[in-house]
């Protein structure tokens, strides 16, 4: 088995490695760090699992997801992520990926999604699975929001500004702009500071969140 590590931290990369060999034989892992360096081992290499975070540098992972099924619309994508699967998990799984998997899952459920999605199933975990999507603003703002809407909060959410997002998003500064405007409106909050504190309350936010972030996202 061949598998495509996409993930920025050599630590946990390494991590999913040792599992991965640990359980399954014959298995090989490369790992890249971006959507480009994604691409091109595909181009270059069969691989049959990727593993994929939506946090990384210089990467717009709804358009990476939608060039990885371009590529194949078989090659099974599991995600691991810190980002709240309630809010995140049905944006993700609508734009094609296999499974949706919290980092802060044990040993056991991260090979047991790898073998899910391996044989061809859907991966959710018990957090999510039953929770209703379709009416997903009842019991969460963040709702509301569309897909595009999502992946700027990502961005804004980790510091970035409209220019930088305009730039890995591949799209105007005014759209961006206009995308933060009515992320605004539909969460009914004034500034990205509200914003910070909603989406901490609601779990968006990484552990390694600081102070100092918190005060960039005041701009």
């Amino acid at each position: 088995m061949n598998v495509l590590i996409v993930e920025d931290h050599p630590i946990i990369a390494l991590g999913y490695e040792i599992l991965l060999k640990r359980n399954f034989s014959k298995c090989s892992a490369k790992n890249v760090t971006n959507g480009s360096d994604t691409m091109l081992e595909l181009s270059a290499v069969e691989y049959d699992l990727i593993i994929l975070d939506i946090i990384l540098p210089e990467t717009d992972t709804h358009a990476l997801i939608h060039q990885i099924r371009a590529f194949s619309s078989e090659l099974p994508v599991l995600i691991i992520s810190s980002c709240n699967e309630q809010i995140y998990a049905r944006s993700y799984l609508s734009a094609g990926i296999n499974g949706y998997l919290p980092k802060s899952s044990s040993d056991s459920n991260f090979i047991l999604a790898v073998n899910m999605v391996l044989k061809g199933h859907i991966f959710i975990s018990k957090n999510v699975f039953g929770y209703d999507f379709n009416n997903s603003s009842d019991s969460n703002p963040f709702g509301v929001l569309s897909k595009r809407e999502l992946e700027v909060l990502k961005h804004l959410l980790n510091g970035l500004g409209i220019n930088a997002i305009s730039t890995l998003m591949k799209l105007t500064a005014s759209t961006i702009a206009t995308q933060k405007s009515r992320i605004l409106d539909k969460l009914n909050v004034n500034n990205m500071l509200d914003v910070y504190q909603l989406a901490n309350e609601y779990g968006l936010l990484n552990n390694g969140n600081s102070k100092k972030d918190k005060e960039r996202l005041e701009t």
